[in-house]
């Protein structure tokens, strides 16, 4: 990333803008922060990635749209070291899964619980 407070800046708006009408969107912004391979890691502000899924979380009720933020946030757990939380979320996240992506989320709660030597 060229100028990264630029581009977190634009991500804050986009999200402060979005985050109601469109929580798919910006939980999309929060995976990419966690996991695109074009950010290096000492630019990649897994916080902020946090608090986006969190406010998802915190404003909507639907099983999917709470599924998806818990996946986003087992993501970032993982990402920052915390693998027992990581699984926990993981966990979390495939019980409120649609089925028809429970498989998804299933797996990414086996590849961290696989990782969580607690």
């Amino acid at each position: 990333m060229k100028n990264p407070e630029v581009a977190y800046e634009g991500a804050t708006a986009f999200v402060d803008a979005r985050i109601d009408s469109d929580p798919e969107g910006v939980l999309f912004l929060a995976d990419r922060i966690v996991d695109d391979p074009d950010i290096p890691d000492e630019q990649r502000r897994l916080d902020f990635a946090l608090d986006i899924a969190t406010r998802v979380l915190e404003r909507f009720e639907k099983p999917s749209e709470q599924a998806r933020a818990l996946k986003t946030i087992a993501a970032v757990h993982f990402k920052k070291g915390d693998v027992a939380e990581a699984a926990k979320t993981a966990k979390k996240a495939y019980q409120w899964a649609p089925a028809e992506v429970k498989d998804d989320y299933r797996t990414q709660w086996m590849a961290y619980k696989q990782h969580d030597k607690g």
